[in-house]
């Protein structure tokens, strides 16, 4: 028995372990009706900095494109979209971070989500303190960034069903969203969760 595997995942494993490959990133696509022996390399016009973070794959049937977050020679994290309808652009930076450091990047509830951490200086003590930042998109190109956790650290994974979105982070933080775009923290668990995954 033949196991299918859909196109997206497939473009983002082949993303994945040519980036992984190579320091001038491209774009290594497998072609609808081709077997995983004929991958092409498509020369883009755009690529990726060689620090790329993540890579995430839209699953809304009517978009399939991508965005990845990468930092550059500034050390500012970018969120780069990579449009499935003209693929030869290659990745177009559309948003940059905001005093913050990208920690994930996924997709879930018809919305990209990037997780950080915000850095800023303490008024009282002058000492550097940290906020969990998120940034959203439901296109890959319009962004909203939002500090809205008062918790301490970062955000760094997340995982949706069809109806709930949920993080996790540094020092157990927890935070839950139905849309993909707003999210509200909750009360952390007794134990730290360290990663979170979702099964149907």
């Amino acid at each position: 028995m033949k196991t299918k595997i859909k196109i997206p995942l497939l473009l983002a494993i082949a993303c994945a372990l040519f980036f992984s490959a190579s320091s001038s990133f491209g774009l290594s696509l497998l072609p609808n009706g081709v077997t995983a022996m004929g991958w092409q390399i498509l020369d883009v016009q755009n690529k990726l900095p060689a620090n790329t973070l993540a890579i995430a794959a839209s699953t809304d049937p009517n978009s399939g494109d991508f965005v990845a977050i990468a930092s550059d020679s500034n050390h500012a994290y970018n969120l780069y979209l990579l449009d499935h309808a003209n693929l030869k652009l290659g990745w177009q930076k559309k948003y940059c971070f905001i005093n913050a450091d990208a920690t994930n990047l996924q997709y879930g509830l018809g919305h990209f989500v990037a997780m950080g951490t915000a850095h800023d200086t303490d008024l009282k003590t002058g000492k550097p303190i940290e906020f969990p930042v998120v940034a959203t998109s439901s296109d890959g190109k319009t962004w909203s960034q939002s500090l809205v956790f008062a918790g301490k650290g970062h955000y760094d994974n997340a995982a949706f069903s069809d109806k709930t979105g949920i993080m996790t982070g540094k020092d157990g933080a927890v935070a839950i969203t139905t849309d993909g775009a707003n999210w509200i923290e909750t009360s952390p668990p007794t134990n730290v969760l360290r990663k979170i995954v979702y099964t149907n």
